[in-house]
């Protein structure tokens, strides 16, 4: 049950990276607008999949938005 949970998890924020990438890759979107945008998951698990790409260096943010 457990391993179900975590890969379900991981096929969520897998698909919110996709979504992410897919709505960076022709505009530069404040956090409001590219939370907004998503439609898997959460808000919570949407920012979070957002920290975790800037901190990899995945996404980038400057004046106020996020870019590739």
């Amino acid at each position: 049950l457990k391993r179900q949970k975590k890969a379900k998890e991981e096929e969520i924020e897998d698909l919110i990276v996709a979504e992410i990438i897919d709505l960076l890759s022709t505009n530069h979107l404040t956090l409001d607008a590219l939370v907004d945008g998503l439609k898997t998951g959460d808000e919570s698990d949407r920012i979070t999949c957002i920290r975790n790409l800037v901190d990899g260096g995945k996404i980038k943010f400057n004046s106020g938005k996020y870019y590739l």
